[in-house]
């Protein structure tokens, strides 16, 4: 019985396994990650805040590195968040 049981629990390891590796290729294809160089795969890449870029140091490719939506940008006017003027 203990044979049976050691069996079942190596088949849920094995499915669960099965099912992250196809999530995880699916999450990677879905939304590409900008840590690592698109060109060469290298993480030594300099931000280029003010213009929205991320440039690889090692083979000077450059890639978009946009805010999602309703992010904040960290750069802005010291009168940036206000709203026209009236106080609340």
């Amino acid at each position: 019985m203990e044979t049976l049981y050691g069996l079942l629990a190596l088949l849920v390891i094995s499915l669960f396994f099965i099912w992250f590796e196809d999530w995880w290729e699916k999450r990677k294809k879905s939304k590409p990650s900008t840590k690592h160089c698109f060109n060469c795969g290298s993480d030594r890449l300099s931000m280029l805040r003010s213009i929205n870029i991320k440039k690889c140091i090692d083979c000077g490719h450059e890639m978009d590195w946009n805010l999602n939506p309703g992010q904040k940008s960290l750069i802005n006017s010291n009168r940036g968040d206000r709203s026209n003027g009236k106080k609340d």
